[in-house]
C-alpha cells in the first residue's frame, strides 16, 4: 500500500488560497480545498465564485463541508477540481449526489465525521474514489488528532481493502507514519505544512517521516 501527503487548503482569503496552492504546486500530487458554508460548520471559506480557474501542477479535490454540496459542483468543476468530497452527515440522498458527481465527469469522495459509524460506507464503495476520515471535528484547523481514529482506519481498511482512504486533521511529523501504517493512503496535512516557516522543507520533513 502506498501513502502520500495531500496538502489541505483551509482559508477565507482567495489570495491566500491561491498562494498556498502555488506554494505546494509540484511538491505534492494532490491538494484538498476545504470549502465551508458557515452552516454545516461555523467557519466560512474563500468565495470560490471570484476565483479564476486553477493552473497548478496539482490534482485538486474539494472537501465540501456544506449543507447543500450540489450547489458547489459547477463552480468546483469550473475551477478545475477533479474530485468532489461531500459529507455523509450533510445529506440524505447520497446515491443521487454520487450520480450527479459522476455525471459531471468528476471523481466522488465521501467524508465521515469522527462520530459516524464507518459501516455506513458499505453501500457506496463501488461509486467512491476516496473515503475521507476526519480525525478532528470539521471546520477548524490546528486541532489535535483524535487517537480513536487509528482504530477507525484499521476497521475501514478491513471493510474496504482496495479503497483509497485518506485521513484529515491533526496530522504532523510525530504521527504521520503511525496513521499511514494503520492503513491510510492519503495523509491530509494543513497546519504542519502552512504554519511552518519553510513550506518546501516542511513537506520534505513529512515525507521523510512517512517513507523513512
Amino acid at each position: 500500500m502506498t501513502s502520500e501527503i495531500i496538502a489541505a487548503i483551509l482559508t477565507s482569503s482567495p489570495a491566500e488560497l491561491n498562494s498556498r496552492l502555488a506554494a505546494v504546486s509540484g511538491l505534492v500530487r494532490w491538494a484538498q480545498l476545504d470549502v465551508m458554508d458557515g452552516q454545516f460548520v461555523n467557519n466560512v471559506s474563500a468565495d470560490l465564485n471570484i476565483l479564476e480557474p486553477f493552473n497548478y501542477q496539482l490534482k485538486i479535490s474539494a472537501h465540501l463541508m456544506v449543507d447543500n454540496p450540489v450547489d458547489y459542483f459547477s463552480i468546483c468543476r469550473r475551477l478545475g477540481c477533479q474530485r468532489l468530497i461531500f459529507h455523509y452527515e450533510a445529506v440524505q440522498n447520497h446515491h443521487q449526489i454520487l450520480a450527479a458527481i459522476k455525471a459531471m465527469g468528476l471523481e466522488a469522495g465521501l467524508a465521515l465525521e469522527p462520530q459516524t459509524d464507518i459501516k455506513v460506507v458499505s453501500k457506496f464503495l463501488p461509486e467512491l474514489s476516496e473515503i475521507l476520515l476526519l480525525a478532528v471535528d470539521p471546520g477548524l484547523g490546528g486541532q489535535l488528532f483524535m487517537a480513536s481514529t487509528l482504530d477507525r482506519i484499521k476497521a475501514l481498511r478491513q471493510l474496504a481493502p482496495d479503497q483509497f482512504i485518506s485521513v484529515d486533521g491533526g496530522i504532523n511529523s510525530a504521527n504521520i507514519k503511525t496513521v499511514a501504517d494503520c492503513g491510510a493512503n492519503g495523509l491530509v496535512v494543513g497546519s504542519a505544512i502552512f504554519m511552518q516557516p519553510d513550506i518546501k522543507q516542511a513537506i520534505k520533513d513529512l515525507e521523510q517521516k512517512l517513507h523513512g
